[in-house]
């Protein structure tokens, strides 16, 4: 299954003017069709990984391969599709870019065959181009394709009944980017088995946040061991794993009291760096979703996310940037939901400036949008004119394409119609 799930790429890139010679021990990666030199990628192979340079170029490794194959590369870029055992072609490797118009499945859906085939039906029409799918939740339960043997070993596999497989293999077949979203510290399983992992509360037992949920630690190697273990498994089925709750808790908690913000900011880093090292190697992109204050605030906020700490170990920074969530008076809006396109405006040219003054190259901001009712006193109605104007002032601060939130699925499907249709005329014309 999990090579039937691979995305197929094209057998050969189109054909690249003045093919450059493979003799100079360079190996360089372009975009599909273009050609324009990808910097920032990963690369990987049995020699080791390295990232290509400004121009698109990495160094090869002296040795040959085994047995006299070919040497084969897992290569990795933001904007990009991942390529697993990729072939170079007279010293060049194409990869094909990559637009995310996305909607979320979350976990609870898994076990309706309806909703399975509601996801299906916005891939045939073309109404989205990736999907994220819930493969650990909250409660730290863990889907069976993602579960390793400590998973198992503290029954935290949650089988939805779905072969989810088959449908993640539909997916790829339809040309779906499949993004597995992986609730990272939350997870009230692993601590409750093994305190070691736990953040603790001052009488010893694992902390609690107000929906009774409970929390390990990012300060434990074993718990990120666990969730880099549970990641690794599922990047077999998808091509993209996207942490959230990478973090401590939000609130008056005591571990605040007992360490400084650069100690948990650092702690969070090590995570992203280790998770980030482990599934470059294996071809798989890696994101990170964060609270979408994380744009506009420098400093840690008690959580432990600092833009510019995570971002040199992912391909995308995913701030979630519903308007629902600022508090009034925010950017001098009386009633921030009132105003989705500004909200996204700020915040979005805010990261994405803090990207590029950092000097990180291959990773770009593709945020999370509010698909939803308005949850604040005024309760408004997110229609097709809140989420368009949302999107559209994301794709103008730099946005890499956008994720839809609506954990019921009642999306706005003709803000995606609308899109989809000015994809074909844009490829029409003899666009990108």
């Amino acid at each position: 299954a999990a090579d039937a799930a691979t995305p197929a790429e094209p057998a050969a890139p189109s054909a690249e003017p003045e093919p450059p010679d493979q003799a100079d021990g360079r190996l360089r990666i372009r975009a599909h069709g273009s050609g324009r030199p990808i910097a920032g990628a990963h690369v990987a192979s049995l020699a080791g990984m390295v990232r290509s340079d400004a121009d698109g170029v990495v160094a090869l490794d002296d040795s040959p391969a085994d047995d006299g194959a070919l040497e084969q590369y897992h290569v990795v870029a933001a904007g990009f599709w991942p390529r697993r055992d990729a072939v170079a072609v007279d010293g060049v490797i194409t990869l094909r870019p990559l637009e995310v118009r996305a909607v979320y499945l979350p976990y609870e859906r898994l076990w309706d065959s309806e909703s399975l085939d509601w996801a299906l039906g916005l891939a045939r029409s073309g109404l989205i181009s990736a999907i994220v799918i819930d493969i650990k939740e909250e409660g730290g339960g863990v889907l069976p394709l993602a579960a390793t043997e400590a998973v198992r070993s503290i029954d935290a596999v949650v089988d939805p009944g779905a072969d989810m497989a088959a449908f993640l293999d539909e997916l790829a077949w339809l040309g779906v980017y499949r993004i597995a979203r992986q609730v990272v510290f939350l997870d009230t399983r692993l601590g409750r088995s093994d305190l070691e992992t736990a953040l603790l509360t001052p009488d010893g037992r694992q902390l609690r946040d107000d929906m009774g949920l409970g929390w390990t630690t990012p300060f434990s190697a074993k718990a990120r061991r666990y969730n880099i273990d549970i990641a690794l498994q599922a990047a077999r089925h998808f091509d993209e794993i996207q942490f959230d709750y990478i973090r401590f808790p939000a609130g008056p908690f005591q571990v605040h009291a007992e360490t400084t913000g650069e100690q948990r900011s650092a702690a969070v880093a090590r995570f992203a760096r280790e998770a980030g090292h482990a599934l470059h190697a294996v071809g798989a992109a890696v994101s990170i979703d964060t609270f979408g204050e994380t744009t506009v605030i420098r400093a840690e906020d008690a959580v432990g996310q600092v833009l510019e700490d995570l971002i040199p170990y992912v391909d995308y920074y995913s701030p979630m940037l519903y308007p629902s969530t600022w508090a009034p008076g925010t950017f001098g809006l009386e009633y921030p939901p009132a105003h989705p396109g500004r909200i996204v405006e700020i915040a979005m040219r805010t990261a994405v400036e803090r990207v590029r003054e950092s000097g990180v190259s291959g990773v770009l901001v593709r945020p999370w949008l509010q698909d939803y009712r308005d949850y604040q006193p005024r309760r408004l109605h997110y229609g097709y004119q809140d989420v368009m104007a949302q999107i559209e002032a994301s794709a103008a601060q730099g946005g890499a394409g956008f994720m839809l939130w609506n954990p019921a699925l009642r999306y706005e499907t003709d803000v995606l119609a609308t899109l989809r249709d000015a994809e074909a005329v844009t490829v029409s014309a003899g666009g990108p």
